[in-house]
């Protein structure tokens, strides 16, 4: 290699590559079998076999790390990510990326792209005046800058925002940092230099074979890196991460470690520097590519001009498809590929959806709704996948959630990022200790009382409040006559009281006034909100206000009274527990929080149950043979005297398979026309263990309802069918006439509940 090119050693394996006549070249550095390869089919495969993702221990890696090393017999290692492999580098990889995409690293954020367009209008202003002082080092005058350092600060600034929630505005010392790097990875080269080979070489020539560079440029980084993370320790609290320095002390305490010191260093130092100084000489090249190229420039900025103008700067937005986006609609003017949905279906979005999945004959769909790039799977594999990944557990940034936020973004369901995992992680720990989300007596309790307020209803005439959805004996409304019970049972969780259900069903009305405004998609209104201000009645924007404000209202009094009779020696609920935590400094706990926490618990669960059950009983009037087997269940496990509970659960297979065939993925099962809670069920008559319905969702975002959920419908089903048969009024087959929303609902369903 060295006789072939000194200097350059990827020309010299070039020049060896032709000299043998290959593609793929075998060598020895030292004692060291090495494989190099020159086309991109190669190189590719290369890098995404197992066999080539170790990494080589060297003299530069041991200095780097402090002079430690990654032993095969031990736990413990001061590594980093780089330059480290096996189940060390596995956990520790995973753990970062994990924490990171929580702060915008490695996916969309909006915060993260606000925090780069600054970092680009300060380049921008930088450009369009002379030098200030400390930066002659990269600037001669007026737009005559030196690259890439003077893209150094606002790059590393921005991995900063991730890793230490910091900005840097000495841009000299970030650049120093910089080109602190550029040294050492100059001081070697792609095989590692003839030091890596022959490390004793350090003690003959330490400055020819540039082992003192290597030196003092990591130690200057490690002195910044260490400098930045003792100012974090100082002001750490475990109750509020700002970012993933925070969190990276957090889970070392968490399994009662001493801080991992050098590991923090080097994790944060491998993301720190290696990417923004990539980036730098990347752009660099491409800069200097368009110098030379005037006329691809201009091209560059004729379409700069057509797509985005000179008023704003790009965004996101702005780029074209995404790298390996799927087949779908082309993106139009102002709604994007929204009007092909209208075309295919005005009324439905979930209709017009799989129209153009058949069209496009996928069952993975990339559309654009307005500039917003937007998948939608039509099977359950993909669907569980597309759940479970982390790039879609973000959430838009609507005018639909901004209005049901009274103008901010807050709540549970529809925020992202920390804040999110903070709020969702508070309160299902705090809601767990009054018995959501798991098996508490106080709840089973409770719903029972309320199945039997059902039961008793149902067996007598309707009062003067109960007109509305009782038409006479038995004759009732659903889901409407639903509402009260279920919405008092998360009540006792979240406010220990019980309200009249006359005002309950008024919110639960609301509550689906608000969510038939809209669509899953957003809807129009979403994608150009400034409709809101041209027919506000049409594009549902009032009825959003209105129906938002009725439940804001509500819940207003609920926590208002609350706070009245408030003690913080006795806390009777999640609502207490949330006042006095906003007693605390450094929360991200106030009143709106709290308000939209209860909104988002409160109602949407409620609401989805009792429309998942509406459909049910519609399924169970429609075939009474599968009515009559529940019954004959029923009957045989618990009998009569009693109601059931959930220790019967278990013992109740076909009730449970026929819940889960109200909720069936129609293209997974043969006849989905037919209502068979037998396709759940294995020979022996017990419930199949996968559920093969995602109606909960699934991954993080799994809703955090569901066994609240789950719980109450066995026991309001159970309770109802063992009194009662239900019966279409009529004697006819029931229509499933559904209205859209972002939830299906059916039309009026009124059933009539005879007594056994």
């Amino acid at each position: 290699m060295l006789k072939e090119n000194y200097t350059f050693s990827y020309l010299s394996l070039k020049k060896l590559a032709q000299r043998y006549k290959t593609d793929i070249m075998g060598l020895y550095l030292g004692p060291f079998p090495t494989v190099a390869t020159f086309s991109y089919d190669l190189c590719k495969e290369m890098l995404t076999r197992d066999e080539f993702v170790g990494r080589c221990e060297t003299i530069a890696t041991r200095t780097r790390a402090f002079g430690e090393s990654k032993e095969k017999d031990t736990s413990f290692s001061y590594s980093g990510i780089f330059f480290v492999d096996g189940p060390f580098w596995k956990e520790q990889r995973r753990f970062s990326l994990r924490h990171m995409r929580d702060y915008g690293f490695g996916r969309r954020s909006d915060v993260m792209e606000n925090f780069v367009a600054d970092e680009v209008r300060y380049l921008i202003d930088f450009l369009n005046n002379e030098p200030k002082k400390g930066n002659e080092d990269i600037c001669k005058g007026k737009g005559h800058v030196l690259m890439p350092d003077v893209l150094y600060g606002s790059l590393i600034n921005s991995i900063l925002l991730v890793l230490s929630s910091t900005r840097f505005d000495n841009d000299l010392k970030l650049r120093e940092c910089a080109r602190a790097v550029h040294q050492f990875l100059s001081s070697i080269d792609a095989t590692g230099g003839a030091i890596c080979m022959t490390p004793w070489l350090k003690y003959l020539a330490p400055g020819f074979f540039n082992f003192t560079k290597i030196k003092d440029s990591n130690n200057h980084l490690c002195n910044f890196v260490e400098q930045m993370i003792e100012e974090h320790i100082k002001t750490f609290s475990d109750d509020h991460h700002r970012d993933f320095i925070d969190d990276f002390i957090s889970e070392t305490k968490k399994h009662g470690y001493e801080l991992d010191h050098k590991q923090l260093v080097l994790t944060v130092l491998d993301y720190m520097f290696p990417s923004p100084v990539a980036i730098g000489n990347t752009i660099t090249f491409y800069m200097s590519y368009l110098m030379n190229n005037p006329r691809i420039q201009s091209k560059v900025q004729e379409e700069l001009d057509r797509v985005v103008g000179r008023s704003r700067l790009p965004t996101l937005d702005d780029r074209k498809e995404p790298e390996n986006f799927p087949p779908g609609p082309p993106k139009l003017p102002l709604w994007g590929s929204y009007w092909f949905m209208l075309k295919e279906n005005y009324n439905f979005a979930h209709l017009s959806l799989e129209s153009l999945g058949k069209r496009y004959k996928t069952d993975i769909l990339g559309l654009f709704l307005g500039d917003t790039p937007t998948v939608v799977t039509f099977s359950y594999d993909l669907c569980k996948e597309l759940l479970t990944k982390e790039e879609f557990i973000g959430r838009n940034d609507t005018i639909i959630v901004r209005t049901r936020s009274l103008g901010d973004l807050k709540g549970i369901f529809f925020v992202d990022g920390p804040f999110w995992k903070e709020q969702r992680r508070f309160s299902l720990r705090h809601m767990r200790d009054y018995g959501f989300g798991r098996r508490s007596e106080v709840i089973e309790n409770f719903v029972t009382d309320e199945v039997n307020y059902l039961i008793n209803f149902l067996n007598n005439e309707p009062g003067s409040d109960d007109l509305d959805i009782c038409r006479g004996k038995g004759h009732v409304l659903m889901p409407d006559l639903l509402y009260g019970p279920l919405i008092n049972s998360i009540l006792l969780v979240l406010s220990s009281s019980r309200f009249d259900n006359y005002r309950l069903r008024e919110c639960a009305r609301a509550g689906l006034r608000f969510q038939r405004s809209g669509d899953a998609t957003g809807a129009a209104i979403s994608i150009t909100p400034w409709l809101r201000f041209l027919a506000p009645d049409f594009f549902g924007y009032t009825s959003a206000v209105v129906d938002n404000g009725y439940l804001i209202d509500f819940l207003k009094e609920v926590i208002d009274d609350h706070t009245k009779t408030f003690s913080d020696d006795h806390h009777r609920d999640f609502i207490d527990v949330y006042i006095s935590e906003r007693t605390k400094e450094g929360y991200d706990f106030d009143y709106t929080q709290l308000l939209m926490t209860v909104l988002d618990y409160m109602f949407p669960a409620p609401i989805a149950i009792g429309h998942t059950l509406s459909f049910y009983f519609v399924y169970l009037m429609n075939n009474p043979h599968v009515q009559v087997k529940i019954q004959d269940e029923i009957d045989r496990v618990v009998g009569r005297s009693r109601l059931p509970n959930l220790n019967d659960r278990k013992l109740m297979p076909y009730l449970e398979a026929s819940i889960r065939e109200a909720s069936k993925d129609e293209k997974i099962w043969k006849n989905p026309q037919e209502f068979q809670p037998e396709r759940f069920l294995d020979e022996n008559g017990n419930l199949l263990k996968k559920d093969y319905t995602i109606g909960f969702g699934a991954g993080k975002r799994l809703c955090a309802g569901e066994t609240f959920a789950r719980q109450n419908m066995f026991l309001i089903v159970s309770g109802l069918l063992q009194n009662f048969t239900l019966k279409s009024p009529t004697g006819k087959r029931v229509d499933m006439d559904v209205v859209p929303g972002v939830n299906l609902s059916l039309t009026e369903n009124w059933v009539l509940a005879l007594p056994r």
